[in-house]
């Protein structure tokens, strides 16, 4: 280990007597250690996903998944993306539970399942379209619930409406935001594979 010792020196004006004052410093460490790693620093955030989860990760971005549900998280967030989407992506497809969606929004995404099966898992904010056992697209949950909005009721109180726009949710899907052919994959392995599991 080479000597750490320092020595500065730094002249400068007195604000009381006005004279030219040269001052010395000599600086030799006592102590050296590694420092820990800090909070929010600098890392890979794809370090602590298992092998499966890289792998799903991988296959995402290879083949456009990634993109589309990109899209749908910045609409979702709007302006406070998460700081890895990667990370983010392997924790909505771990966390999905199945919901009925509305009629309305049913015979929109009927339309993407070829009138197969159809179902709608959600996780924060973001729903999984699943046709026929493949996932078909990501879709805001306010574009297929509404959202809520708060308005006085009679007699004083306050009443919460979720108004539901299915223009808004059909044009989300008219701007090709659904997995062609190529694109599919199946929601059973890619759910399992969330898990760190094969």
């Amino acid at each position: 280990m080479q000597n750490t010792d320092s020595t500065s020196a730094m002249i400068m004006v007195c604000p009381h007597c006005q004279k030219t004052v040269e001052i010395r410093a000599f600086l030799k460490p006592s102590t050296v250690a590694v420092k820990p790693e800090m909070p929010g620093a600098l890392r890979d955030p794809l370090q602590d996903l298992t092998p499966d989860q890289l792998k799903m990760v991988v296959t995402a971005k290879e083949n456009g998944i990634m993109e589309k549900f990109r899209e749908c998280v910045e609409f979702v967030k709007q302006g406070q993306t998460p700081k890895s989407m990667e990370r983010f992506f392997v924790t909505v497809l771990k966390t999905s539970q199945v919901k009925t969606v509305p009629r309305s929004a049913l015979a929109v995404f009927d339309n993407l399942s070829d009138h197969g099966e159809v179902q709608y898992f959600t996780s924060q904010g973001v729903g999984i379209v699943i046709a026929n056992g493949s996932i078909r697209a990501f879709v805001p949950n306010s574009l297929v619930f509404g959202s809520s909005v708060k308005i006085k009721a009679r007699g004083g109180g306050i009443k919460t409406l979720s108004p539901y726009d299915e223009t808004t949710l059909t044009d989300w899907f008219d701007a090709k935001r659904f997995f062609s052919l190529g694109q599919r994959l199946s929601f059973a392995d890619i759910k399992t594979k969330s898990y760190g599991g094969k």
